[in-house]
């Protein structure tokens, strides 16, 4: 039987969300209302009970009205990686099919779920989701190897990373855990993303984070030291067996130090007795620079989709600053599907 999320306390979720190995940050309960408070999103989550009354599997979906009507997604927010989370694929099949009927909605314009790499089930979202589009997206994930010294993971490396890393150490940089320099990993990344023309995570995100998460159980910020200076984090999550680089940053002057390389590094070598598996986030095809730097971290590339159904045909023929001004943070639909009036 299905359930509405809300209906349960959180000691409920969280009971049933422990049972379940090798999930992702975005697959996490704290992640879900971090995400409902952060993003002011409407929520549509359900959870399938088996005949005990215990739950055996959740779906987190968060909707944002609009002009052309509401949008879902599994989930929002940078292709945060959720979908039907169960130990049992059975479970994820009726899972799947509830949302089919979920996403069919009176009002629903478009919806997306986005499956995990980390669950290799893509081919059980292929076979059941009722989608239009589907867009793909790599992801990189390194298997942190059990290690007695931080030495013994640099066979893992490229050859170039590992100089990286040296050059790092040689430059006498230190790496600190430093979790109050909230403010630091968010003016580094303004700065970052303006060099690039990308787009900058708004300072409420990072502000909201320590409301939401503990640190140095749910995430830690490294950073690295110049002569005293900082010059350099890296913010983590930490989920079952991953941990989750987040917000890398480094001011522009020093990119040449490879002083994240190092912090990398180090970050890497601390958790090796505690996790399993390091999450690179997912990377455009177009990408390379980007593609390159993590797969030679030992990355090993596992492909993840996203399935876009599209109820209201008229969406397609919305400019995509329509969308965007008006779906926020939401991924709408693949925007080399839109189309002119005239078409």
């Amino acid at each position: 039987m299905f359930f509405k999320l809300s209906i349960f306390d959180d000691t409920e979720i969280d009971f049933f969300m422990n049972s379940v190995s090798n999930k992702l940050l975005f697959q996490s309960y704290k992640y879900f209302k971090f995400l409902k408070f952060f993003l002011s999103a409407d929520d549509y989550s359900f959870v399938y009970v088996n005949s005990k009354k215990e739950i055996e599997g959740v779906f987190f979906l968060l909707g944002k009205d609009g002009p052309v009507g509401t949008v879902l997604n599994s989930l929002p927010f940078y292709g945060s990686n959720s979908g039907a989370i169960s130990n049992c694929d059975e479970i994820k099949i009726k899972l799947i099919k509830e949302y089919n009927k979920v996403s069919s909605g009176d009002g629903i314009a478009a919806s997306t779920v986005i499956n995990s790499p980390i669950f290799k089930d893509h081919e059980l979202y292929e076979n059941n989701v009722i989608f239009d589009f589907k867009d793909s997206r790599i992801g990189q994930i390194t298997k942190i190897p059990l290690i007695e010294t931080k030495d013994d993971l640099m066979p893992l490396f490229h050859s170039k990373t590992r100089n990286m890393i040296r050059k790092s150490i040689k430059l006498d940089i230190k790496i600190k855990k430093t979790n109050d320099m909230m403010d630091f990993i968010y003016n580094t990344h303004v700065e970052n993303m303006l060099s690039v023309g990308g787009i900058a995570k708004e300072k409420k995100f990072f502000s909201l984070i320590p409301d939401f998460f503990i640190k140095d159980k749910d995430y830690n910020i490294y950073t690295a030291y110049m002569e005293k200076k900082p010059i350099a984090s890296l913010l983590v999550f930490y989920s079952d067996n991953v941990v989750e680089y987040f917000t890398p940053v480094i001011l522009n002057e020093y990119r040449n130090t490879q002083a994240l390389s190092q912090i990398i590094f180090e970050v890497m070598a601390l958790n090796s007795k505690k996790y399993k598996f390091w999450n690179w986030g997912g990377t455009w095809g177009s990408q390379d620079g980007v593609y390159r730097f993590k797969s030679r971290w030992g990355a090993q590339d596992i492909n993840y989709y996203y399935f876009t159904k599209i109820n209201d045909k008229d969406i397609l023929y919305s400019p995509s600053k329509t969308l965007i001004d008006n779906y926020p943070n939401f991924f709408v639909l693949p925007f080399d599907q839109l189309r002119k009036k005239n078409e």
